[in-house]
């Protein structure tokens, strides 16, 4: 757990700010505001409807479409990585693998970039032919259509 002292940027006042940890994710813990300017804050947009969320949607397309894309953007990012050797550069991972009991195998996620937009790969390690490649996506929630594709 990693706590720090702030000053809120509304009220000006010091308070304790848990940046890691079991905890940070509360309603109120925020690098900016106090935990009383974050209630107010969280009331007011409690009352502002979502319009859009993003969305990982099937794509279809096919292993080796990904795979000349994964090559690609392996290259891309290791000329970023090039450009920076001093400075950070963090290859995309998708964080929470499945788990199939009855194989004990889990499964597989490749995350790509292709013109901005972020594509994943999803597959059982005993099953490669059943693949899924799945694209991030904004959508408009009152209509569910896709407003745009999106960066990893």
């Amino acid at each position: 757990m990693r706590e720090e002292f702030k000053e809120c940027r509304h009220c000006g006042s010091s308070y304790r700010y848990q940046s890691s940890g079991m905890g940070c994710d509360h309603a109120t813990n925020d690098s900016r505001y106090c935990p009383g300017c974050m209630e107010v804050i969280n009331a007011a947009l409690a009352k502002v409807p979502r319009r859009f969320e993003h969305r990982w949607i099937e794509h279809d397309a096919t292993w080796d479409w990904f795979e000349s894309r994964k090559g690609e953007y392996a290259k891309v990012c290791r000329e970023r990585r090039a450009a920076n050797p001093n400075g950070i550069f963090l290859t995309p991972v998708w964080p929470s693998p499945l788990y199939k009991e009855e194989t004990g195998e889990l499964d597989v996620n490749h995350l790509i970039e292709v013109d901005g937009v972020g594509f994943r790969r999803q597959y059982w390690p005993r099953n490669k032919d059943g693949f899924k490649i799945y694209r991030h996506v904004l959508v408009k929630i009152a209509t569910g259509k896709v407003v745009r594709g999106l960066p990893l």
